[in-house]
């Protein structure tokens, strides 16, 4: 993800910062790629469509699960005006389904965008011990 956000990092773009809290540095490879590829829809929408000067990235660990919390303060959307969601949010919701997660956006026109993504019990092992 470090890495995702230096090659985003120019001085034309918006000032990207992250941050991680209690995230195990080993986790299954499906799982990373998921969320990596989650990150990269969410900042490109970010930069390309909203027009956002700032994006947080933030990555929790709550228990078992995983919460991205993404927010920008971009130009916003009507959420009720595009229900289905564009190609971005398309994509990243199956992506969220595809890991068993939860996705909940928040914006409106003029007023930047706020995603939270739960990904549920992705450090229980099949056994039923964590990680």
């Amino acid at each position: 993800l470090r890495d995702l956000i230096n090659r985003y990092s120019t001085s034309e773009g918006p000032e990207i910062d992250l941050q991680c809290f209690d995230i195990p540095p080993k986790l299954d490879q499906m799982v990373a790629l998921g969320i990596f590829r989650i990150i990269q829809e969410l900042l490109n929408n970010g930069i390309k469509h909203a027009d956002a000067r700032e994006i947080l990235v933030q990555l929790n660990r709550e228990g078992d699960d995983i919460i991205i919390h993404v927010e920008d303060d971009g130009k916003g959307f009507d959420t009720a005006a595009i229900a289905d969601g564009g190609i971005g949010l398309q994509r990243i919701s199956t992506r969220v389904k595809h890991l068993g997660g939860s996705m909940d956006v928040d914006s409106s026109p003029g007023n930047g965008t706020t995603v939270i993504i739960d990904v549920p019990k992705i450090l229980t092992s099949q056994n039923g011990s964590t990680s």
